[in-house]
């Protein structure tokens, strides 16, 4: 009779419909983690390479017409939790970005593979740091650097280092390339630090929100071509209050505080002639 209820029970266990023991949050994940290993385990980075990343740039070139994604080599760390791609170029109509190693770490792949949660809620663990970062406005003939940015959304930091906007051509060719009187602008921001960034209110395209911003040590150097025509106006250029005023989010920033910064304003009367120039510390 006892082996006779045991067997019952363990048969009553064994034929339990399969999507009952599915469907048990803690299995699932055990069941997903469990896959997950075993892929990168088997495939490695040919898996991630040859189909991971394919999947996402077709994804963004439909989500983005005429925009271009190309993701190089993908690594996973398991243990970790952590995806690496080894370089990511993505080019526009008017802009093209090129980044160095890009390692993301802490993401929820089960909830973004089976569609449980939004974007922000899927981040809301993760940290990432990207390395050369390039972003050029062929337009406009400028270029923006960073030698590394790096971001963490439980602590609601970010973090750029040795970042550079200035443009590749020299003054007079740069001059030479507006039929007006232009301006010649060269930014350096050796370390910024943000504290207090509400990521997900960002990820949600809700507001952008910060407690601290600090810039350490960054300089502004602007040099005007004076010998040039004034160009015609045709609209009245806006003053920087209307210009936040046309941001479509929210924008708020409880503390600004620059340390040791350097402005120089320059304005030349013929080219090639030195300039006056007016500086602040």
């Amino acid at each position: 009779m006892t082996r006779a209820i045991t067997w019952n029970r363990v048969s009553r266990i064994v034929n339990q419909p399969l999507r009952r023991l599915l469907g048990h949050a803690a299995l699932r994940r055990a069941v997903f983690a469990l896959a997950l290993t075993a892929l990168i385990s088997w495939f490695g980075g040919a898996l991630l390479t040859s189909y991971g990343k394919v999947k996402v740039e077709r994804a963004f070139a439909a989500a983005n017409p005429g925009a271009v994604l190309r993701i190089g080599k993908l690594t996973y760390q398991a243990g970790a939790n952590r995806l690496v791609a080894q370089t990511v170029a993505w080019s526009g109509t008017h802009t093209t970005l090129k980044a160095g190693r890009i390692s993301l770490a802490g993401v929820q792949w089960e909830r973004l593979v089976l569609g449980t949660a939004g974007l922000a809620d899927v981040l809301a663990q993760a940290g990432f740091e990207a390395t050369d970062v390039e972003v050029e406005f062929p337009a406009t003939h400028y270029r923006l650097h960073c030698a590394r940015l790096r971001g963490s959304a439980p602590r609601s930091e970010l973090l750029a280092e040795g970042t550079e906007l200035e443009t590749p051509l020299g003054d007079e060719e740069f001059f030479a390339a507006h039929t007006f009187r232009a301006t010649r602008f060269h930014v350096t921001a050796p370390v910024c630090r943000v504290s207090g960034l509400a990521y997900a209110e960002l990820l949600q395209g809700k507001a952008v929100r910060a407690r601290t911003v600090v810039f350490s040590q960054p300089s502004f150097d602007a040099l005007v071509d004076c010998d040039r025509p004034v160009p015609p106006l045709v609209n009245s250029p806006l003053l920087p209050h209307e210009a936040l005023a046309l941001l479509r989010i929210p924008l708020q920033l409880d503390r600004l505080r620059i340390i040791n910064g350097h402005l120089a304003y320059r304005e030349r009367a013929a080219a090639e002639a030195p300039p006056g120039v007016l500086t602040i510390t």
